[in-house]
């Protein structure tokens, strides 16, 4: 969590927001029962109401609604809901925007046509889902995406709009009826030209670089590349695009 904090606070003094940065964590399954999970968001909104200066933000396990009731409790909060006057930043895909318009810049340093560029995505969610999507747009193809669930690949090319909708109903990539079922971390073992990892930190280390077949490594998560991870695949000649520098662990 310091790693995360630190590379918040990084991001935003590198987009010139004035803002430190900071995390915390609510050890409970964010899939649980709706009153059950508006109960424990509160509870914890309440618990940091004094600590002025932390401004909450969504983030895994978290959405817009989450945002609203931590507003309600506290008077403070980003990423709110379209009906109190935020940006539904999640429903628009902003973020997986901002990978896509990276990705887009990247391809022409490394001779990269998009065009039926092969794309994989770890972490098939808020991120991931609309990098994909965007970055059809301009003419790729997802080939390979990952869940909790597991991993969905074809080398034909998935079905992103169908793939969307299925998880926008609460079901797993496994439960769509193509494709090959794979376990979660054979996503790191599919061919592509890009590769975005949209979940976890460190998800790619010393230990799994090696797998990675990949022209370009789009970051769409906080770190999910370590260090030693990232220098592996320079010496490699794989493009990595930062959204947040790695630091070794405290």
């Amino acid at each position: 969590m310091i790693r995360l904090a630190r590379a918040m606070t990084w991001k935003n003094a590198a987009a010139g927001l004035r803002h430190g940065g900071g995390k915390s964590v609510i050890s409970a399954d964010p899939r649980m029962a709706a009153a059950d999970k508006e109960n424990l968001i509160r509870a914890f909104a309440g618990a940091i109401r004094d600590i002025g200066d932390y401004v909450p933000g969504p983030d895994m396990g978290t959405d817009e609604l989450c945002m609203g009731w931590v507003k309600d409790e506290t008077g403070r909060a980003v990423g709110l809901p379209r009906a109190i006057g935020g940006i539904p930043l999640d429903e628009i895909g902003a973020t997986g925007f901002g990978v896509a318009a990276c990705v887009d810049v990247a391809a022409g340093f490394i001779g990269l046509d998009l065009k039926g560029a092969r794309v994989v995505v770890q972490g098939f969610g808020a991120v991931g889902k609309h990098a994909a999507r965007f970055l059809a747009d301009k003419g790729a193809v997802l080939v390979g995406a990952s869940d909790t669930g597991g991993t969905l690949a074809d080398s034909a090319g998935l079905d992103i709009a169908a793939l969307i909708a299925l998880k926008n109903s609460g079901q797993a990539l496994h439960d769509h009826p193509r494709g090959q079922k794979l376990r979660g971390d054979a996503v790191i073992d599919i061919p592509c030209d890009i590769w975005i990892p949209a979940a976890r930190p460190d998800v790619i280390n010393a230990g799994n670089v090696s797998r990675l077949q990949t022209r370009l490594v789009a970051q769409g998560a906080n770190i999910p590349c370590t260090q030693e991870a990232e220098q592996a695949l320079h010496q490699r000649g794989v493009l990595v695009l930062l959204t947040s520098s790695p630091m070794p662990a405290e």
